[in-house]
């Protein structure tokens, strides 16, 4: 039996392995100067694969010509939130989830902060209370070496600016190994048949 089908196969999964296992960053952009944007994207392979998800410039209120303003649709709900008691109620899976969403979050790494702004009001002693009040808050906060934050205050007119960017950096592959490890321990396991115990009834 020839040996290079195994071996095509062990380098897929190889190379499949390898790209998991390379960095994904998240990045989130606000501005506000004269209208407010926000962009999502997503940096992968050291920076060679860049995807914005959320694009979202504001249009200040104005509609295209001609255009009709839709009315809301109703959503109907879908599904019955009882159906998640009997797995709620399985001795143990809360406190597994617990722990799951915290070593989730914890497996997040904020790898840089920016944040730049200008603020004022019509009264000086409002926009010192306020610069005074953020500044204090940012020196309590355990920020990464990389993060720049700075807020002047604006005596002189009423104004709102600034811009804000946060960098989030995680491991596809570590977040995969969490999950596999929460979907296939007992507890979760139990609290599924459960439900689906619960469903036929």
């Amino acid at each position: 039996m020839p040996t290079w089908p195994i071996l095509l196969v062990l380098a897929v999964l190889a190379g499949a392995a390898a790209l998991v296992a390379l960095p994904l960053d998240l990045s989130f952009t606000c501005l506000k100067k004269d209208r407010f944007s926000t962009r999502v994207s997503v940096i992968w392979m050291l920076g060679l694969v860049r995807k914005t998800l959320i694009s979202a410039p504001d249009t200040g209120g104005q509609h295209r010509p001609g255009g009709r303003k839709k009315s809301p649709k109703k959503v109907k709900a879908r599904g019955k939130p009882g159906r998640l008691l009997p797995a709620l109620r399985t001795e143990g899976f809360i406190r597994r989830v617990a722990v799951y969403l915290g070593r989730m979050t914890r497996a997040v790494r904020l790898e840089n902060l920016a944040v730049a702004g200008r603020i004022g009001f019509d009264d000086p002693a409002d926009t010192g209370s306020l610069a005074a009040a953020f500044h204090a808050i940012a020196s309590c906060i355990s920020l990464p070496g990389s993060a720049s934050v700075s807020v002047v205050p604006d005596f002189h007119r009423e104004v709102i600016e600034g811009s804000c960017e946060v960098r989030l950096r995680l491991y596809p592959i570590l977040f995969l190994w969490l999950l596999l490890s929460f979907a296939l321990s007992p507890v979760t396991v139990r609290a599924g048949a459960a439900c689906l115990r619960s469903k036929r009834k």
